[in-house]
């Protein structure tokens, strides 16, 4: 009888830093050393130390392959009544293995909240994390990991645009983002970003003679659209196009409702243009991912996206 499958989404970005002078190797190569040097516990970055459930991130586990990549797993991990502390045993090795953590249960209930896979090289950076992980929480980890080692070099994550050879900036009319997709981060060359709200602030200055807006909010009565049009937009080369989409796309978490108007090819959904593959991964008898074939098949993507680069 053939083993159960599932489906997996391989999720894939761009690796860019502030310092071009910068070679692309220079990122793996010490992210490779502070790993060699640190134990679990050295990695764990707090992401509000006045948050009461004291949320952090955690590369629990992690394979390197000297001078080609690293993969690993990232945990989002709580404190909570419901949840047990760490034992401060689990963290002084260099690795936790997710069976480690299993052990530790409440109920039904983990010390962690979620769990996602990656693989990185110094101009790649592949997941198969869902899409209410923003590619910030990674990019705020490399950079707060790194801290030390980048000096003032900032690294960010931008997310791999497939695109027709026939699409330019110039074909398309507006980007819509729903009320599913709340912030749009836009970042101009000199880095200033601008934030757009379409929710609850814009909905409360817009209609503020309405007692029960704030209820009428929770339960999705009303819906706000945010429109972004392009006048007269400069004609692009394709490289430029997809640094540009990658961009907006980012910090927008909700793909499926973000979508482009273009002149000659209609609608296309945001979903349609980001650089994605799926693949089938087998499940253990305990209905756990195989963890070899899902890193061969993030690595397999990695290959594949370093030969259309240089093709």
């Amino acid at each position: 009888m053939a083993r159960k499958t599932k489906k997996q989404t391989l999720k894939a970005f761009i690796i860019n830093n502030s310092k071009l002078s910068k070679d692309k190797s220079w990122l793996l190569g010490k992210f490779i050393n502070k790993l060699n040097k640190s134990i679990a516990q050295s990695r764990r970055m707090i992401l509000n130390k006045d948050d009461a459930n004291k949320e952090e991130d955690l590369i629990s586990d992690f394979n390197i392959n000297e001078g080609h990549f690293v993969s690993g797993v990232m945990l989002r991990l709580m404190n909570s009544t419901n949840l047990p502390n760490i034992p401060d045993t689990l963290l002084q090795p260099e690795k936790i293995s997710l069976n480690d953590l299993d052990k530790l249960i409440v109920g039904s209930s983990v010390i962690y909240k979620t769990h996602y896979y990656f693989i990185l090289n110094g101009e790649y950076y592949i997941t198969n994390s869902t899409k209410d992980i923003s590619i910030s929480s990674f990019q705020t980890y490399i950079n707060w990991f790194l801290s030390t080692e980048r000096g003032d070099q900032f690294y960010e994550f931008t997310p791999v645009v497939e695109l027709s050879n026939e699409i330019r900036l110039g074909d398309i009319n507006k980007i819509s983002i729903k009320e599913n997709s709340p912030t749009f981060t836009d970042s101009k060359q000199n880095h200033e970003k601008k934030k757009f709200s379409i929710h609850r602030d814009f909905l409360n200055n817009l209609i503020t003679d309405v007692p029960s807006l704030q209820q009428i909010i929770e339960n999705n009565i009303l819906s706000a659209e945010l429109l972004i049009k392009f006048v007269k937009p400069n004609k692009m080369s394709k490289k430029d196009y997809q640094d540009i989409m990658g961009t907006y796309m980012k910090n927008i978490s909700d793909i499926e409702n973000v979508t482009f108007s273009t002149k000659k090819h209609g609608i296309i959904k945001g979903t349609d243009i980001l650089k994605t593959k799926t693949v089938e991964i087998e499940l253990t008898k305990t209905d756990k991912l195989n963890e070899n074939q899902l890193y061969q098949e993030m690595e397999k993507f990695l290959s594949e996206l370093k030969n259309e680069n240089n093709n």
